[in-house]
């Protein structure tokens, strides 16, 4: 029996013998000869300002490289000699404007390999083909070309205006691109001229041809205006080095108008309009803006688009809409009562009015448009807008809310509709995506069940929501324009609600309400002679 420390020699023997063998008996030079290959590939790169550097995998068997250069037409000598391993060499006796062909040999003691594949390299800077230009608007011209080199690291663009100096390299542009765009800033002479050229370092290539553009007189884009808070309008102009002028009489903008340089006061109802001037170009369009006084306590809701359920979208326009609901206080300045369950609850008339029916809501409205000369927004019957004329009786019986109309293209205050209303709530285009107006958490932007003590509580006391409205979510319930109908399916712009129906929309939630009462999507009906003291409302005005 063979033990295993014999079996563990004996291996050890063979192993010997191998590696013997194999150091004894070098390679067959016949099999070197044979097998002795340059390199299939050599890659050619600008490594700096005349220098190439060549660059190959390793081959086998080899001692050393011989590197073969021919300049053009030139017969190739060789010019480098590099040891085992090697695989780069750089060419530093180069320079532009020339052709230079490659080839490498392995070489190996008494063998030499056939040379490489020849590697031909153009190291010159060739000026972009195909040059050419095009207007894309008021002040963006369009150069386009092609990207006839491979190391250049950029290009360099000339510019001459009408007959004027050639302004050199007005614009470096980075390598590998084909187009640029340039931004007129002068039309007194609409002629342009564009040349360009590649780089790299210093060296340069030739130019390309000129190309010319007649620009089109550029024109400056219409001044734009914006409330920036409920009395002051800023207008602006995105165009560097423009003034702004306006009028507010009617007349057309010169630039001998006013020049605008700070937010203009709105004391009344006006018409602004605005031109942007700048020396050397057309001046803009005018742009025409109607502005309203509007009271401090009305917050601007910019139009947008949303969903109030899965099958309905709604785009509204622009409006403003209360910062609170109406108080005692307002509605008896102009009504010259106060009909709240809650009246003089704690001496203090600035909780919401409610007892008020959607009748005396939009009575209140008419006659707050009356006092403040603006035109009303409801007609009863054939009557006209003044509650003085309405005929007695007309605000006891419930169906005669079917005869109140309103005229949408009027400029006072008047309900919201639904849809405003749930737009305002929500947040508008600034909208978190909150359960109820303003937060998630009921406790900090409602009065309801739990927290009001069973009585409404002033207006505004609670946090606002994300355009600064209070009180949405709770404190009373609010009445809207809208007949209490299904809601329809698909696109509504501006929807005013159901043509039928036995009542009138309230939203919001009240002191009285349940957390699921008090929600953005939770909707009442009641009739327009409704006297309840969980039901006030607030007031929208439109945007001119």
């Amino acid at each position: 029996m063979v033990t295993r420390p014999v079996v563990f020699a004996c291996l050890f023997l063979v192993l010997l013998g191998c590696s013997e063998r194999r150091f004894n008996n070098p390679v067959d030079p016949e099999f070197i000869d044979q097998n002795l290959l340059a390199p299939s590939e050599i890659s050619v790169r600008v490594a700096d300002v005349n220098v190439l550097e060549l660059s190959w995998e390793d081959s086998e068997f080899e001692d050393g490289y011989q590197i073969s250069r021919s300049k053009g037409t030139e017969n190739f000598d060789l010019v480098a000699s590099l040891p085992e391993n090697s695989t780069q060499w750089q060419d530093t006796d180069v320079s532009i404007d020339n052709t230079y062909n490659y080839r490498i040999s392995v070489t190996n003691d008494q063998f030499t390999s056939e040379p490489s594949s020849t590697a031909s390299f153009s190291y010159r800077l060739l000026a972009p083909s195909g040059l050419t230009v095009s207007q894309l608007a008021d002040h963006q011209i369009l150069l386009e070309w092609e990207d006839t080199n491979h190391f250049e690291e950029g290009y360099l663009i000339d510019l001459k205006v009408g007959n004027g100096e050639w302004q050199e390299a007005i614009a470096y542009i980075e390598a590998n691109t084909n187009s640029w765009i340039y931004y007129v800033s002068v039309a007194t002479n609409p002629v342009h001229y564009w040349r360009m050229r590649a780089y790299y370092g210093p060296l340069q290539s030739a130019l390309t041809n000129d190309v010319s553009l007649t620009v089109a007189a550029a024109t400056l884009d219409p001044p734009g205006g914006v409330y920036t808070s409920h009395t002051n309008v800023t207008i602006s102009s995105a165009t560097l080095g423009s003034t702004i002028h306006y009028t507010t009489d009617g007349s057309e903008p010169t630039e001998s108008s006013a020049m605008y340089s700070s937010p203009i006061a709105v004391t009344k109802s006006i018409i602004i309009k605005a031109k942007v001037f700048k020396g050397g170009w057309s001046a803009s369009a005018t742009s025409t803006e109607s502005y309203i006084l509007i009271h401090a306590n009305m917050v601007h809701v910019p139009g947008g688009t949303f969903s109030p359920t899965d099958t309905y979208t709604v785009t509204l326009s622009s409006f403003f809409v209360g910062k609170f609901e109406v108080t005692q206080a307002e509605y008896q300045d102009v009504m010259g009562v106060n009909p709240s369950h809650f009246h003089g609850y704690g001496a203090n008339t600035d909780n919401p009015v409610e007892q008020v029916t959607w009748f005396n809501a939009i009575e209140y409205c008419n006659r707050l448009n009356i006092q403040e000369g603006l035109t009303p927004f409801y007609s009863y019957s054939s009557y006209g807008t003044n509650p003085d004329n309405w005929p007695a009786g007309w605000n006891t019986d419930n169906n005669n809310h079917l005869n109140v109309s309103c005229n949408w293209s009027a400029t006072g205050y008047r309900l919201p509709t639904e849809m405003e209303w749930m737009f305002a709530a929500m947040g508008g285009n600034q909208s978190h995506g909150y359960t109820y107006s303003g937060s998630n958490n009921i406790d900090t932007v409602a009065w309801y069940v739990a927290n009001s003590e069973n009585r409404s509580h002033v207006v505004g006391e609670l946090n606002p929501n994300e355009l600064g409205t209070s009180d949405m979510s709770g404190n009373v319930e609010e009445w809207c324009w809208d007949i209490y109908g299904s809601y329809p399916s698909g696109s509504q712009t501006n929807p005013t609600g159901a043509n039928s129906g036995l009542g009138r929309v309230a939203r919001g939630g009240s002191w009285l309400s349940s957390t699921s009462g008090c929600t953005l999507s939770n909707r009442s009906s009641y009739g327009a002679t409704g006297i309840i003291s969980q039901v006030g409302f607030r007031i929208l005005r439109t945007y001119p």
